[in-house]
């Protein structure tokens, strides 16, 4: 899934992320966790391939390309703290 010569940024979900995913898609975590093709696709979506990204890298309403072609997430500083949205849901960096 990741090729370690490339220089990557990696969001870590966190248990209420997968428990909220689980809800999206209607199914429980245990089962979401044997679905290795949705488990696959929603850490891909937490790779960011736009190289090795630090906080003070990160500006307002940047887009930053996910290993998933053509899906893309957005940097949010609007609560204060620096925020990712993607179109199924939003996380704060922590």
């Amino acid at each position: 899934m990741l090729d370690a010569s490339l220089a990557s940024t990696v969001f870590i979900p966190s248990d209420e992320a997968f428990a909220a995913v689980s809800a999206y898609f209607g199914i429980k975590l245990e089962d979401l966790m044997k679905d290795t093709l949705k488990l696959k696709l929603i850490l891909e979506l937490h790779l960011i391939v736009d190289g090795a990204l630090y906080t003070y890298d990160f500006v307002d309403g940047m887009p930053l390309g996910t290993k998933v072609p053509g899906k893309y997430v957005t940097v949010d500083y609007s609560s204060g703290y620096i925020g990712i949205k993607a179109s199924c849901s939003d996380a704060l960096i922590i």
